[in-house]
C-alpha cells in the first residue's frame, strides 16, 4: 500500500492569530480554519487536498469501510481516480491530441458517476445521457478547432502554433 506523505502548514496570521492557530493538511483530513480578527473559524475539511484525497481512495479505508457495510457501488473510487488522471494530464499536454485525450479521460468516468444515483435512478440516468450529448458537442467542436488550426499552422504542438505565421 502506498501512503501519500502528509504536509502540514501551521504559523501566524500577521500578528494578531495566536500561534499555530492557521493549519492546513494534505493527504487527509484538514485541521485548523481561517483566522479572523485574531480568532480561527473551524474549516469543513471537504475541500482541503481534494485531488490527493481522490487519489488515495481507491483500495484505501473508506473502500474497505464501505464494503463492509453493504454499499456495492465502491466503483465510485477507481471513476474518480480515472477523472482525476485525466485532469492532471492536462498541465502535462504539450500539444492539441493530448489535450483532447485527457479532457476525454476526465469527462467520460463522470458521465458514469452522474448516472449511479441510488435514489431517484431514472432522473440520474436522464441526466447522464444530457450530460453526455452536451460532451460530445463539445468534444465535437474542439476537434473540430483543433482541425482548424492543424490547417492553418501544420502541427498541432503549442510551440508550432504560437511560432506559426
Amino acid at each position: 500500500m502506498v501512503r501519500a506523505a502528509r504536509v502540514v502548514v501551521s504559523g501566524r496570521l500577521g500578528s494578531g492569530a495566536p500561534p499555530g492557530g492557521v493549519r492546513a493538511a494534505v493527504g487527509g483530513a484538514a485541521v485548523g480554519g481561517t483566522a479572523v480578527g485574531g480568532a480561527t473559524r473551524p474549516r469543513p475539511p471537504v475541500l482541503a487536498g481534494f485531488a490527493p484525497q481522490a487519489a488515495l481512495a481507491p483500495g484505501g479505508d473508506a473502500e474497505r469501510e464501505a464494503e463492509r457495510a453493504g454499499v456495492t457501488q465502491t466503483e465510485v473510487f477507481p471513476l474518480a481516480l480515472f477523472a482525476t488522471g485525466g485532469l492532471m494530464l492536462f498541465p502535462a499536454a504539450n500539444d492539441l491530441i493530448t489535450l483532447f485525450i485527457a479532457l476525454e479521460v476526465l469527462s467520460l468516468p463522470l458521465y458514469v458517476l452522474c448516472g449511479m444515483a441510488r435514489r431517484r435512478r431514472l432522473l440520474s440516468q436522464e441526466a447522464a445521457v444530457k450530460y453526455f450529448l452536451l460532451g460530445a458537442f463539445s468534444s465535437a467542436f474542439f476537434a473540430y478547432g483543433a482541425a482548424l488550426i492543424y490547417g492553418y499552422a501544420g502541427t498541432v504542438d503549442f510551440g508550432g502554433i504560437a511560432a506559426a505565421p
